[in-house]
């Protein structure tokens, strides 16, 4: 074998026992189980020894053995690499946002156009696991909640490519700003896309709908929401409404997973303790500032919002190959029902505190449909045994014949026209009885 594909060999071999060691050190976390760790860690570890072995004891087996090794690290590599380019939550949708400038460009100034803002989309990971906020002021990290007040929000693309908008209330929510004249209102919803209405028109999301049967009615529904988040808007602006009647959004198909991503911010992980705050609804003017800072920054760089950090971590841990193919079941996070029940205890005690009734609301989900979704049993258990009234839309979308067309295209996770007047009815009846 020549000297140069020796050291190119050798090279590709270092880059390996590299991607290993940073699995061993940074995704150990991932590895919960000795199996799993041995399995991912130390059998690959175990072949390079071999490697180093037959280099001195049989060194006529060491090309064939090389390029095997070589061989399997490039294909796991490409394999995660494949798997890694669909996710546009860490590659950004270059198409989308591009069409999106040119969408808010055209409605021009007096719109007050902007992007729709999720809090997650502005935390990144700022070593070992925590998540740390992109925007700071002269008082420190700042994580809205919400977006820019008074604005035209871009909020989604819906299926006919047709850019779906909302007009936001003075703290960057979907309502009218007479909600927030002083009136008690009769409920507060708080959740995710869901409850902010993805692509479809304000009108026909159940949130619309509700409204217009209970008109003084508000929307704390940001996208990308979870539980942790949702206390925070509770603390943070249902405090101040102080609501007859809250409705917590819940949904299996992301909730729990998302809760986990917020346990590592620790900006919104202190919101389990009744003194924390930013103190939001004060700092509009401050927020909008940065918020549109941060478009302006994120649109001269071009880079539709890519974590490079997050890319090179899930590459060098094989995280999606792994995932994939369940071969390592530590790399999907196991639930923190302690946390959950938690969050859910403050939430119940920060609307008692103020003389309202927090209601659970569980929204359907396609796993859940089909008794795929894991977490149901536990979530329900906490949430009663906490003694807060539940409200199970699934069991509607259950009876209906076609349940997949109360869905948008049939398949994710977001409902139709015809499933939001479903989930808006059945939350009326039950509020009803």
């Amino acid at each position: 074998m020549s000297r140069p594909f020796e050291w190119l060999l050798a090279a590709c071999l270092a880059g390996l026992v590299a991607a290993l060691l940073f699995v061993l050190v940074r995704g150990g976390e991932y590895l919960v189980e000795p199996k799993y760790a041995l399995l991912m860690v130390g059998t690959p570890m175990a072949l390079i020894i071999g490697l180093f072995g037959l280099r001195v004891w049989a060194p006529s087996l060491i090309p064939g053995a090389t390029l095997s090794l070589v061989a399997l690290g490039v294909a796991l590599l490409s394999a995660e690499a494949v798997f890694l380019s669909g996710d546009t939550s860490v590659w950004g949708n270059q198409d989308l946002v591009a069409d999106r400038a040119e969408f808010l460009t055209a409605l021009g100034p007096a719109a007050n156009p902007q992007p729709n803002f999720f809090s997650k989309d502005l935390v990144r990971r700022s070593g070992g696991e925590e998540y740390r906020s992109v925007l700071s002021t002269d008082r420190g990290e700042l994580l809205p909640l919400t977006g820019v007040a008074d604005a035209t929000v871009a909020m989604c693309r819906d299926s006919d490519a047709h850019w779906q908008t909302f007009r936001s209330d003075k703290y960057g929510f979907s309502n009218p700003n007479e909600l927030w004249d002083g009136r008690v209102p009769a409920l507060l919803a708080v959740g995710d896309s869901h409850v902010q209405g993805w692509c479809v028109s304000l009108a026909q999301s159940f949130m619309g709908r509700i409204r217009a049967s209970v008109a003084n009615t508000i929307n704390l529904g940001v996208a990308g929401n979870g539980p942790l988040a949702d206390l925070a808007l509770l603390r943070e602006y249902g405090r101040q409404a102080r609501p007859a009647k809250v409705l917590w959004m819940f949904t299996l198909a992301n909730d729990v997973s998302d809760l986990d991503r917020e346990s590592r911010t620790p900006i919104l992980r202190n919101y389990v303790e009744p003194s924390h705050g930013q103190g939001l609804m004060g700092r509009q003017p401050e927020i909008d500032r940065s918020l549109r800072d941060f478009a302006a920054a994120s649109t001269a760089q071009g880079k539709a919002s890519i974590d490079w950090a997050e890319v090179t971590r899930r590459l060098l841990t094989l995280y999606d190959v792994r995932l994939r193919f369940q071969v390592d079941r530590g790399s999907v996070e196991e639930p923190n029902y302690t946390l959950f029940r938690r969050v859910m205890t403050e939430a119940r005690n920060e609307v008692a505190a103020w003389g309202g009734e927090l209601v659970f609301v569980f929204l359907p989900s396609q796993l859940a449909l089909r008794g795929e979704a894991p977490g149901q049993a536990e979530v329900g258990a906490i949430v009663r045994e906490l003694r807060i009234p539940i409200i199970d839309v699934t069991e509607a979308f259950a009876a209906q014949p076609d349940p997949p067309a109360l869905f948008q295209a049939r398949e994710g996770t977001h409902y139709s026209e015809p499933g939001h007047a479903l989930v808006a009815s059945t939350i009326l009846a039950a509020l009803a009885r």
